[in-house]
């Protein structure tokens, strides 16, 4: 199996936009799209509950096509953006906007207050969607995403990561503090080293691989990890 770190990942997702046109937010949206498309397989997406926590990356996108999906397929979805509204930026803007001209159901969970109101709804919620902090992570988790990471990880639902566990280092398998305890991990493109190695691979449950039209011409052109 071919396995890439986060700054080769990095490197595809840069050569397929800027030297083959591919644009971001194309791509991010065939990851929601393809993350959905797991889901559905586990779970029947009407009436469905799904609370979807948001960082302010590419990540956050993932999750905000996530949600545009699910709420389409008639899911009842809430979504909490763990972050200062002002620092989502770029395609993830875009689809936050979508979101909201949608009408979807947004709240902030920027603060020790907003975890402890969002309480109700992570209770009764049949889903929970890590849409955090992605493959970029660098430091060990801490504040208010500690504390979502870490409430999350006590609720009795099925769990899901977008592309990585939130506070699991993509290249080495580490966990940065706290790492999301995912019974299901969907990435896209290619798998991370983190995600196939331990103690990493404990905080994955069942990895499934999404194709989001990398062009197979750049797999060629790179160096992946073998394992």
């Amino acid at each position: 199996m071919l396995v890439c770190t986060a700054a080769q990942m990095r490197e595809i997702d840069r050569t397929a936009i800027e030297d083959f046109g591919l644009p971001g937010v194309v791509l991010m949206e065939i990851a929601g799209r393809g993350a959905v498309a797991v889901l559905s397989k586990l779970k029947e997406l009407k009436d469905l509950r799904v609370a979807i926590l948001c960082g302010p990356g590419n990540n956050g996108g993932d999750g905000f096509v996530v949600a545009r999906h699910l709420i389409s397929r008639g899911a009842r979805v809430t979504v909490f953006l763990v972050a200062d509204h002002a620092k989502v930026m770029g395609d993830a803007l875009i689809n936050l906007q979508i979101l909201e001209r949608m009408g979807a159901k947004l709240l902030p969970m920027a603060t020790a207050q907003d975890l402890e109101r969002a309480e109700n709804v992570l209770i009764h919620a049949q889903v929970l969607v890590d849409a955090l902090l992605g493959t970029g992570i660098s430091k060990d988790v801490d504040g208010v995403m500690r504390a979502v990471i870490e409430r999350t990880n006590a609720c009795k639902c099925l769990r899901l990561a977008v592309d990585i566990s939130s506070g699991l280092c993509a290249d080495t398998g580490q966990v940065k503090g706290v790492a999301f305890n995912a019974d299901h991990t969907v990435t896209f493109g290619y798998p991370k080293v983190g995600l196939v190695t331990h103690p990493g691979v404990a905080k994955v449950g069942r990895l499934h691989m999404v194709d989001i039209g990398i062009p197979s011409t750049i797999e060629e052109q790179k160096q992946f990890v073998a394992q």
